[in-house]
């Protein structure tokens, strides 16, 4: 009787701790993917079961942003798993529980790296950000949207403006006038000092408009 309840135990031990198909084919996706891409959600047929030792996935091509389908063998098993990525940006989360109505607080807020789907995800300096108001309750750790701030007075009409050009590896500055009035992190047009030209982009600061474009 003791020795079959070791084996017993020893089953269950190796069943407690075997990886799930969709546990296996998460840790490989991982493992392959390039700086700036992380890995979001993985949904596989019976992705419950235990993984073989031998579970291999074969991409249909490379990893990119957005859904796509990936080959699993498991054993025997040749399944499709889908798998979803998102490109890491660094975004603003909730450094603390926050209540709808509460009033942002040095503190309140942190910049983290995180994945991020579509154009989700505050990116301005959170220092702006104190004195709005907390329209969306929050627990700790969750990614700030755009709307989920009562965000304080715009910048107004007039402001001389920092224009900060990203294209690529790229950075250029120059500097202008705002054209229309912006709350922090909205998009708005600076007129060009010496040339008089309109250009459109995200204010991320009292005084600075920012524009980012991928490299041809």
């Amino acid at each position: 009787m003791k020795l079959l309840a070791i084996l017993t135990a020893l089953l269950i031990g190796d069943v407690a701790y075997a990886a799930s198909i969709a546990d296996e084919v998460a840790t490989q996706v991982r493992g392959v993917l390039p700086p700036g891409l992380a890995l979001v959600q993985v949904s596989v047929p019976s992705g419950t079961r235990p993984a073989t030792d031998g579970l291999a996935i074969l991409w249909r091509g490379a990893p990119r942003a957005g859904a796509q389908s990936v080959q699993v063998q498991n054993g025997h098993d040749r399944l499709w798993a889908r798998v979803v990525l998102a490109p890491v940006a660094t975004v603003l989360v909730a450094r603390r529980k926050l209540a709808i109505g509460d009033t942002i607080q040095p503190g309140d807020l942190a910049r983290e790296e995180r994945p991020v789907e579509g154009s989700r995800g505050m990116r301005i300096d959170p220092r702006y950000l104190d004195g709005a108001k907390v329209a969306r309750a929050m627990a700790p750790g969750a990614v700030l949207d755009g709307g989920d701030l009562v965000m304080p007075p715009p910048v107004p009409r007039g402001t001389p403006m920092r224009v900060v050009i990203e294209v690529g590896g790229a950075r250029v500055t120059a500097r202008g006038v705002l054209e229309r009035a912006a709350h922090i992190g909205e998009r708005s047009s600076v007129r060009l000092e010496g040339a008089g030209r309109l250009i459109d982009g995200e204010v991320v600061d009292p005084t600075t408009l920012r524009i980012a474009r991928e490299a041809p």
